[in-house]
Order: structure tokens, then C-alpha cells, then sequence
């Protein structure tokens, strides 16, 4: 494991990529003036083989407070995503190392 500098400066040029790409966009949960989530959203164009979904939009980083995990905060940046990417497909991987996340509040959604 690399330390936190090195690893967050690593992911910064990544959401600088990220964040260049068109039609992606960053989600911010507030509770009052204070952060306590985001969801970073690519958006990509569909397969050239499949005639849906047109768009697709990929949840490439979620996060949630600690002391907020548990509280629909996650569950709310991804209807959220949903909602503000206009796409019927919203993909999202967790690493099975985070159990935290596994276990919490990512069953299937209704859209």
C-alpha cells in the first residue's frame, strides 16, 4: 500500500483526467455548510454493437462521511446521479474489501 501522499496525489491527476472528460460531473451531499459525501460520474456513449443503453453513466468514486454511513447519504448521491446524468444505466463497482460499503446500503435500486 502506497502512502497517503503518494496515493492522493496519484488520485488527484485522476479526477483532473476525470473531471476533463465531457459530460462528467461531481455530486456533493452537504448537511448544512459541511460536506459529507460526493459522487464523482463519468458519462460514456453506448456500444456501437448494442442500440441500448445510448449512454451509460459509470459512479467512479463514492464516498460518505463516517459518522453519516448507514444514513441514505450514499443512497441519495445515486438516485441523485441517476437523475442528473439522464441515463437508464448507472454502473457502480465496489471493491470487495469494503465491506463497510458491501454491506450497507448497496442493494438494487428502483429507477
Amino acid at each position: 500500500m502506497h502512502d497517503d501522499a503518494s496515493s492522493w496525489a496519484q488520485r488527484r491527476e485522476e479526477y483532473a483526467d476525470w473531471v476533463a472528460e465531457e459530460g462528467s460531473f461531481f455530486l456533493v451531499a452537504r448537511d448544512g455548510a459541511r460536506a459529507v459525501g460526493y459522487a464523482l460520474v463519468l458519462v460514456h456513449e453506448g456500444s456501437p454493437t448494442w442500440i441500448e443503453p445510448r449512454q451509460f453513466a459509470v459512479v467512479q468514486d463514492l464516498a460518505v462521511a463516517s459518522d453519516q454511513q448507514g444514513k441514505g447519504v450514499g443512497r441519495a448521491l445515486l438516485d441523485r446521479v441517476h437523475d442528473e446524468s439522464g441515463c437508464d444505466v448507472v454502473e457502480l463497482a465496489v471493491l470487495s474489501a469494503n465491506e463497510s460499503a458491501r454491506s450497507n446500503s448497496h442493494s438494487p435500486v428502483d429507477w
